[in-house]
């Protein structure tokens, strides 16, 4: 069959199977019909060997492969059909209408909240992510504690050689004279040992030797905040702090207590990980009256209950005194300290 001619038969509607079966005629004529809709088999035809004439449609979206199927302006066949919109009113041809005319969405539904979603969920990472590094000392001091909590288990002391090290400014003397004869003292009758650079270093060995096996064989680390320091006090003590910090996070059995000697606020610590212990409020302030420095420094200390025996049941009045007198002079002294604070 060469040529079919259904022209002027009030054809609404044709079928796709139609296209597929005409698809070897040459000459196809469709003209004069009142068609409404135009399936896409008809792109199985070459535009050229059908007439449809003039036809306008409520055009959409779906409807954009006939820009592609029409011959253009210049063909010998752009005649043979021609289809206008019904746009605002007015006819245009299909061929001058813009995917936004046709109202073609750049992007789907489905896609809009797939990306809305992913936005919102980058968004929460990236806040997640700042706060949880703002925090990350808080956090991991907060988790340590929660994890000590409910986690009850004793603790090995013979595996440390010192069950206590103590970091300070080796310049003051004040401060040299309530820990030889008050805190040091009321540790020791705890049947606790107690390692004080100042005391106990080896003469002639290197400091810094000393200071990484000797805090990797304690069990707890007392770290004494002060506003200033003199001479190489700051660069042992920096070091004694870092290593502290080291060994605490890396063996839960190990604790770090914090005795604000000269009640700085946490913005005057350089080290962020002291400065958590302050936010935190996890620390022995110094000009408290209220209860004894040396009885809540052992008690934030980590030991063993069943291990731990006082030397003697009978109390040693004296020192007892002693302790108190030393440790009142000595609090006085350091309230009387300047006030702005220094960065340490």
């Amino acid at each position: 069959m060469n040529s079919i001619d259904l022209s002027y038969n009030k054809i609404e509607i044709l079928p796709d199977e139609l296209f597929y079966k005409l698809r070897n005629v040459t000459k196809i004529n469709f003209s004069g019909n009142k068609m409404k809709n135009i399936p896409r088999a008809l792109q199985t035809i070459n535009p050229c060997q059908i007439y449809l004439s003039y036809i306008v449609l409520e055009c959409k979206c779906k409807d954009t492969w006939l820009q592609n199927w029409l011959p253009t302006s210049h063909s010998k066949c752009y005649h043979n059909t021609r289809i206008y919109c019904d746009y605002k009113n007015k006819l245009v041809n299909i061929l001058r209408m813009t995917n936004a005319d046709l109202g073609c969405k750049f992007y789907s539904e489905y896609i809009l909240w797939l990306t809305i979603s992913l936005a919102v969920i980058v968004l929460v990472i990236a806040f997640s992510s700042t706060i949880v590094y703002y925090f990350r000392f808080e956090i991991f001091i907060m988790t340590r504690k929660l994890i000590k909590y409910f986690k009850t288990t004793e603790v090995p002391l013979e595996l440390y050689i010192n069950d206590v090290y103590i970091s300070c400014c080796e310049d003051d003397a004040t401060l040299r004279r309530w820990l030889t004869s008050a805190l040091v003292p009321s540790i020791g009758d705890e049947n606790l040992r107690v390692f004080l650079p100042f005391r106990d270093s080896e003469f002639g060995r290197p400091r810094k030797e000393e200071i990484i096996e000797t805090m990797s064989k304690s069990c707890n680390f007392v770290i004494i905040l002060r506003e200033d320091y003199e001479g190489f006090s700051e660069m042992w003590i920096e070091k004694e702090r870092k290593y502290a910090w080291f060994n605490y996070k890396s063996d839960l059995n190990r604790e770090i207590v914090i005795i604000n000697y000269d009640m700085l606020k946490y913005k005057d610590i350089a080290k962020k990980f002291l400065g958590a212990f302050l936010k935190l409020h996890t620390f022995i302030d110094f000009s408290n009256h209220t209860k004894r420095i040396n009885v809540e420094v052992y008690h934030s200390l980590q030991h063993d209950q069943k291990t731990v025996r006082k030397k003697s049941k009978t109390p040693n009045y004296l020192n007892f005194f002693k302790s108190n007198a030393i440790e009142l002079e000595t609090v006085m002294e350091s309230n009387i300290k300047h006030e702005n604070p220094v960065i340490v």
